[in-house]
C-alpha cells in the first residue's frame, strides 16, 4: 500500500484480500459488484451508488460490453464515460447478482442496501462505510473508498498514458488526473542506478573488491581422490 497525502493506493495482494473478505459478508454478490466497480472501473463511491441496471444490460438483459455511465450517475453531473466490462471480472459478478436479485425494471439501482434509500448522499455514505469496514478487516487502515479508484487510474496512466487515464477517470482537467497518479518509484530507482550514478574508478575498484576473484583456486577437497593417468 502506498499513500502520498491522498487515498492510499493498493497492490494486487491487497485487492485479492479484499475480494476474499467480500466472500465472508452477508451480501457477497452485491459486495463483489461494489468492489469491482471500484477496482476495474475506477468509480467513485457516489457513482457506484447510482449505477442503474440499464447501464450494464441492454433492453433484452444481455450484458453490455461497456458500462454506459450516464451523467446522472457521475459526480457533479459531468464525466459520463463508457467503461469496459470484463466478462470474467465485473461481467461475471453482475450476471451472478442479476440472477439472484431478479430486477423487474432496468431503471433501478444495481446496488441496493437494506434501507432502500434513494438519496445519493446516503447511498454514497453506505458505499464508503462498506469499504472502510473491509479495509479495516484486512489491515489496510489507511485505505478508503477512493483507494480502488486511485489504484486503477495510476495503472492506466502507466500503461496507456495520462490522456487515457483522464478519459478513464472522467476528469475535466488533466491536472486532476495527474494528482491521482502514484509515483513509480521502481522506475525512478532504475533510472538512478542505470543513468545517474557516476561510476568513478574508486567506486569501480570498491565494487570489484566485493566480488570473488575468478583467478583464485579453492583448495581441493582432501577426501577427493585424484587419479593420475
Amino acid at each position: 500500500m502506498t499513500r502520498h497525502g491522498q487515498a492510499a493506493g493498493l497492490d494486487a495482494r491487497e485487492q485479492r484480500a479484499f475480494l476474499a473478505w467480500v466472500e465472508t459478508t452477508a451480501y457477497p454478490l452485491r459486495n463483489e459488484v461494489i468492489a469491482r466497480l471500484s477496482f476495474e472501473c475506477a468509480l467513485r463511491a457516489t457513482e457506484i451508488g447510482r449505477v442503474e441496471w440499464w447501464m450494464a444490460f441492454d433492453p433484452t438483459w444481455r450484458l453490455r460490453p461497456r458500462l454506459q455511465l450516464h451523467e446522472r450517475a457521475t459526480k457533479g453531473g459531468y464525466g459520463a464515460r463508457k467503461l469496459l466490462i470484463d466478462p470474467l471480472g465485473l461481467g461475471l459478478a453482475l450476471e451472478r447478482l442479476r440472477e439472484t436479485a431478479r430486477p423487474e425494471r432496468q431503471d433501478r439501482f444495481i446496488v441496493e442496501f437494506r434501507k432502500y434509500s434513494r438519496d445519493p448522499v446516503t447511498r454514497s455514505h453506505a458505499v464508503q462505510a462498506f469499504f472502510r469496514e473491509g479495509y479495516r478487516e484486512i489491515g489496510c487502515l489507511e485505505a478508503s473508498s477512493h483507494s480502488g479508484r486511485r489504484t486503477a487510474i495510476t495503472r492506466m496512466e502507466r500503461v496507456a498514458g495520462l490522456r487515457a487515464a483522464q478519459v478513464f477517470a472522467g476528469h475535466r482537467n488533466i491536472a486532476t488526473t495527474a494528482r491521482y497518479v502514484d509515483p513509480d518509484y521502481a522506475a525512478i530507482d532504475q533510472v538512478v542506478r542505470e543513468q545517474l550514478v557516476i561510476r568513478t574508478p574508486r567506486l569501480m575498484r570498491m565494487a570489484k573488491a566485493t566480488l570473488p576473484d575468478p583467478e583464485v583456486h579453492h583448495p581441493a577437497n582432501p577426501k577427493q581422490k585424484h587419479h593420475v593417468a
